[in-house]
């Protein structure tokens, strides 16, 4: 289990107020936080893997993966075929980023 743990006490110490507004409306700061750690995680994990390290993924790939990937390339033909809009743009909305996140917020 992979979990993201906010802990309030730890925010409290910078920010009291932040704390009250996180408590009374845990659900919106639960996907302002996994929309950050989703962008972190772009930024630093993928530049960073080697082609070996990218093979050894792709030999663990689990349904999703390959379903992702499949998807991604069948945009990237409709993208050719049709010459319309960015590739990124199509990419990043093959699926929503709840069905592909590996982990979960939790606020402790």
């Amino acid at each position: 289990e992979k979990v993201l743990k906010v802990d309030l006490e730890d925010l409290a110490l910078k920010d009291a107020e932040l704390v009250k507004r996180v408590c009374g409306n845990a659900q919106r700061y639960v996907r302002m936080f996994e929309k950050a750690a989703d962008e972190l995680l772009r930024q630093v994990v993928e530049p960073q893997l080697s082609d070996e390290e990218k093979q050894k993924m792709s030999e663990k790939e689990d349904v999703l993966d390959v379903l992702q990937r499949q998807r991604n390339h069948q945009l990237e033909q409709a993208a050719m075929a049709d010459d319309f809009g960015d590739e990124a743009e199509s990419k990043e909305n093959a699926f929503p980023p709840s069905l592909v996140r590996r982990y979960e917020v939790r606020l402790l």
